[in-house]
Formats: structure tokens, sequence, C-alpha cells
């Protein structure tokens, strides 16, 4: 039997509307497969509009998700601004320019978060691992014997731009999701970064793949985020 690991991280938003369609389109539907799932959560919710943080109960969420790894971690920000320190010297921007704003403000800690799930996974024999979020959800069951591990498979929004990959759930073997998970680390922030729109996940996330030669399929649909 195949296994495969799902990585929720980030925050804890609107578990209590996604986990049904979670079940359905994810574990339901593919009971040939050795699935764990594995939650990285920051210890507070904070809403899409709100500043105000709300502390996460974990006995909440494992009393949904039975049998599931939960942990919380804390974002280190001693990391954080000796990362965006590298970034801002290596692309050579004024700190006020959008985009290296947009890096320190939110992008670092996401992948600091992503960082911390991948060291949570305590098994190294996975076929698949999924990186997810609690509160977005495909439109579809995803079947997971029709994903081709050797490649990035990323679950798009109908408005992203065709150069930019969603990173709200995407997929792929263990060997690529343990270099692509730990972007935080690995990823040089080159000079062609100012010149993308913006520096949203995305478009980062993109240009990090092809560094890493490891080539990306577009697959279902993402549905509204619920929050």
């Amino acid at each position: 039997m195949k296994k495969a690991a799902i990585v929720f991280c980030g925050f804890a938003r609107s578990y209590k509307k996604t986990y049904k369609h979670f079940y359905d389109r994810f574990i339901n539907c593919n009971r040939d497969w050795e699935i764990d799932v594995y939650f990285n959560f920051q210890p507070f919710i904070c809403g899409k509009n709100s500043t105000k943080k709300q502390e996460l109960n974990l006995n909440d969420l494992k009393s949904i998700y039975k049998n599931s790894s939960i942990n919380t971690y804390q974002i280190d920000e001693n990391e954080i601004e000796k990362k965006y320190s590298e970034i801002k010297n290596a692309i050579n921007l004024p700190s006020s320019h959008k985009n290296l704003l947009f890096i320190k403000g939110s992008i670092l800690s996401q992948y600091y978060g992503w960082a911390v799930s991948m060291a949570n996974i305590n098994k190294d024999d996975y076929d698949l691992i999924i990186k997810n979020r609690s509160d977005i959800l495909p439109e579809k069951e995803i079947k997971l014997n029709s994903i081709n591990p050797r490649f990035l498979t990323f679950f798009q929004r109908s408005d992203m731009p065709s150069f930019g990959i969603d990173d709200f759930i995407f997929c792929s073997s263990q060997p690529n999701m343990k270099q692509i998970m730990n972007i935080f680390t690995n990823f040089l922030f080159k000079e062609n970064l100012k010149d993308l729109p913006a520096a949203f996940p995305e478009f980062i996330l993109s240009e990090y793949c092809k560094t890493l030669n490891i080539n990306t399929v577009k697959g279902p649909q993402l549905t509204t985020i619920y929050r």
C-alpha cells in the first residue's frame, strides 16, 4: 500500500467549516492509500480582516481530527530578521520597496512554518507529501493515484496568473518536498525577483522550482477560501 502525508501549517483557520469536505476529498476517496495527517499551526487563530489573535483550542482540533499529529510552533523573529537582511542585501532594493516589505511582513513567516512542518514529519517512506491549508479546498475529490510524484502538482485558483504557482495546496515526492518546504533556508533570492509584479509567494515558489529542476503540473482548481 502506498503512503501519503498531508501537512497543514500556518494558521488554523476555518477547520470546523472544512473538515468534512477535507475527509471526502482527500481521505475517503483514497482508501487504497495509507494516509497520515500532520498539523503544525501557530498557537493562535487570526482572521483575514482582523488583527485580533484568538488562542487556538488544541483539544477542539484534536476532537475533530482524531489520530492526527498536532503540534504548535512559535515564529523565531531573530531568524526572520537574519534572513530578511540576507535577502535585502542580495536583491539590492530600498527598505521601503513593496516587495521587501511583503517579504519581511508575510512571506518569511510562512516559509518558516513550512520548514518546521517538514521537520515534524517522523517517517521517511512516504510516496507523496501534500502541503495543505485548513481554509481552502479543491473543487472535487483528489485521487492520489493520478498524481505523479516526480513533479510538483499545484492546485490553482482561476484568477492566478499563468507564471505563478498557487502555494495553498501542492504535492510531490518526499525528497522533492523536503527541498521545496525548506525554501526558507535554501532559496537564494535572486536579482530578478525585483522585476516581479509583486513578491508574492506564488511567484517565488515558481522561481524556486526552476532552480531545483522540478517540473510543475497544474492540478484541479481550488474553491473559495473559507474564513
